[in-house]
This record gives C-alpha cells, sequence and structure tokens, in this order.
C-alpha cells in the first residue's frame, strides 16, 4: 500500500469513526469528488462483512481489503464530518471502475 496523506479524497479508506457500526462495517470509502474538497463532510460508503450482504453482485462489489473479504455497499451512503475522521489508511483507486458502477445501479439503475 501507499502512504497516504491526511486529506480525504476520492476512494481513500478510512477506519469506520462509528464505534458501534466498526463491527459489521469497519471501513470507509469516500466518494466524494475532489472539486469538493472544501467541504468540511465526505460522502462516504462502508466496506461490510459478508454478514451483511448474500453474495457479491454489481451492487455490492467484493473488495479484498486486509486480508479480509469485505464489500462496497453503496445502499448504506452516509455524509461524515472530516473532524470525526482519521487519516486515510489506504486507497482503493484500482477498483474505481467497479466502485462507480455499483454507484451508477444506485443513482441511475444502470
Amino acid at each position: 500500500m501507499v502512504p497516504m496523506r491526511s486529506t480525504i479524497r476520492q476512494l481513500d479508506v478510512v477506519q469506520n469513526p462509528l464505534r458501534a457500526a466498526r463491527g459489521d462495517k469497519p471501513y470507509l470509502v469516500c466518494v466524494q469528488h475532489h472539486a469538493l474538497d472544501h467541504l468540511n463532510t465526505r460522502v462516504m460508503v462502508p466496506l461490510v462483512t459478508s454478514r451483511l450482504v448474500s453474495e457479491a453482485s454489481r451492487l455490492q462489489p467484493a473488495i479484498k481489503f486486509e486480508e479480509a473479504t469485505l464489500y462496497f455497499d453503496p445502499t448504506e451512503i452516509l455524509t461524515v464530518p472530516i473532524r470525526l475522521m482519521k487519516s486515510p489508511i489506504a486507497s482503493l483507486a484500482a477498483e474505481r471502475d467497479r466502485i462507480v458502477a455499483a454507484l451508477d445501479l444506485v443513482f441511475t439503475g444502470v
């Protein structure tokens, strides 16, 4: 993995700041475009455990992360204040096409 910067940008992964949710949603992925980096919040999508999905699909693609298989779940999209998040720990830029396809399905049905 590449060392990360402190600014949270599109496709960066952070630990879920909501401790009560970390068991099944340990990480969040920023899906907000960098043109909106001036905002004090980020639009985030959780990486969830298999307990929350029936199987990998275009809507919830499987992502290998830290030796585990987690699922990008855009049906659980949320906005999080930057002040609650720690620095990014990874980037899912290599998964961009699958992430965009899942978001397209949520927002456009395509």
